[in-house]
């Protein structure tokens, strides 16, 4: 039985809902407030518990969130000799028994996994941990894509096949002294890494990938080994010509918007070309694309259009405002922002 203790957080119910998948029993406990990652546990028929030191058992493993440390359950567990993880120490044990893709980076994290998960599961079999509450998969799984979060370096805890970076920025000022802190954290990472996909444009993260690493480089400028050109866009649909080291490969088309949307895009498509093996598909793939939750997301009542995204970050909320200019260009903009950390 595995038991986890704040389980509506987006990487702790995405866990959950995969080791249901897996064949085990899970529980969990939080607290009373709705949380849009309750809808997905809905599904895998997990039950959440007020949090209750009389819920934990002897035989249970637990895992606990970074945000319950010392609660009461937590306290029992420990009191009962429970087998006892965080959520990135039980992530790094079990990505290991996998191909793992880890996807790291400041920004683009959360769409580039879902890109990267859309794209792979369309011919293999793979585990995913999206940091929209999305987790899935099977023990039979052949590769395990899941994102890697850089707040208080917990991502070295994880030791992956290939380690995908979007890009590098000043973020968790709450943890992270300075940029220079940042970077090394990622370096850290990068170390831990068998192959590593970066972003070629961005400075702060070329510095960092040594010159023996093996690695992929993917970026709007032509000396990547995946660049994108003639970038354009309609209502539907962002456009770009794809080259693979300075070979015109085809067209893709996204029905996203942005230039953030085409760095995801590269990222996604650096990660799993030699994998699939098919352009057809990958681009078929990206045509199609399914977006995670509260990323941009569109609810229209007859002519006003709400949306939804996620962004925080200073740098994030300038990138979801550029998709909506290029998707409604004519429309007038009012933005609510909710502070986040």
């Amino acid at each position: 039985m595995f038991y986890f203790i704040g389980i509506k957080g987006a990487g702790m119910s995405s866990l959950a809902c995969l080791l249901k998948d897996y064949g085990y029993e899970v529980i969990g406990s939080d607290v009373e407030e709705y949380f849009f990652t309750e809808d997905n546990l809905a599904k895998h028929d997990i039950p959440i518990l007020p949090f209750n030191k009389d819920n934990i058992k002897a035989n249970y493993t637990v895992i606990v969130g970074n945000a319950f440390f010392n609660n009461e359950e937590h306290v029992r567990a420990q009191e009962l000799g429970c087998e006892i993880y965080t959520y990135n120490e039980y992530l790094g044990l079990l990505s290991r028994k996998f191909n793992s893709i880890a996807i790291s980076g400041t920004h683009g994290k959360t769409t580039t996994t879902n890109l990267i998960k859309q794209i792979l599961e369309s011919k293999e079999k793979i585990n995913y941990l999206i940091g929209d509450g999305q987790g899935g998969g099977s023990k039979e799984s052949n590769y395990f894509v899941f994102e890697a979060c850089e707040y208080r370096r917990h991502f070295l805890k994880y030791y992956p096949n290939t380690l995908v970076i979007t890009n590098i920025d000043y973020d968790h000022p709450d943890y992270f002294v300075n940029i220079e802190d940042v970077q090394d954290a990622f370096g850290k990472l990068v170390a831990h890494s068998k192959k590593v996909v970066y972003n070629g444009d961005d400075e702060l993260v070329k510095v960092i990938i040594p010159k023996d690493k093996l690695s992929i480089s993917f970026g709007l400028q032509a000396d990547n080994d995946f660049y994108a050109d003639n970038i354009s866009n309609d209502q539907r649909y962002t456009y770009f010509d794809l080259y693979i080291k300075n070979k015109y490969i085809s067209q893709i088309k996204v029905p996203l918007f942005g230039t953030h949307v085409v760095y995801n895009s590269l990222a996604a498509l650096a990660a799993t070309y030699d994998i699939i093996n098919d352009i057809d598909i990958i681009k078929e793939v990206l045509k199609n694309f399914v977006n995670s939750k509260r990323r941009f997301e569109e609810l229209i009542i007859n002519n006003q259009v709400i949306i939804s995204d996620y962004a925080h970050h200073p740098t994030e909320i300038k990138a979801t405002l550029e998709s909506i200019h290029l998707k409604y260009p004519f429309k007038k903009v009012i933005v609510y922002f909710q502070p986040h950390t």
